[in-house]
């Protein structure tokens, strides 16, 4: 699920809305993903590494279309809609603050059980 939310109401409804449709414990660690869009593959290559730096880990950064690229990152973090709703701002404005197009948004998953 990729969301762009402009309020904490819509962070709460969507958390609300995962819940129901899969039973998902959001409560704990989960795998939060988190998107950027821009023309320049440079500028996400450059904010991947900071990123990178910062404790995300970097899944993918691959071309949409002829108009695009989009990076995909992600950290396995706790998050209620208060607190994703203060990352999403950080987030929007670290990509303004380099001249990226757009912080697209951001999905969660559950962590992966690693069997021994």
């Amino acid at each position: 699920m990729t969301a762009t939310m402009k309020t904490q109401a819509d962070l709460e409804k969507a958390f609300r809305d995962i819940r129901a449709s899969t039973g998902w414990n959001l409560d704990g660690d989960n795998a939060w993903g988190f998107f950027f869009f821009d023309t320049d593959p440079k500028l996400l290559d450059q904010l991947s590494d900071e990123l990178v730096t910062g404790g995300y880990r970097r899944v993918n950064l691959f071309e949409m279309d002829a108009d695009g690229w989009m990076l995909h990152v992600e950290r396995v973090e706790r998050h209620d809609p208060v607190s994703l709703f203060a990352r999403n701002g950080v987030l929007t404005k670290m990509a303004k603050d380099r001249g990226i197009a757009a912080y697209d948004g951001w999905d969660v998953a559950p962590v992966a059980v690693k069997k021994a």
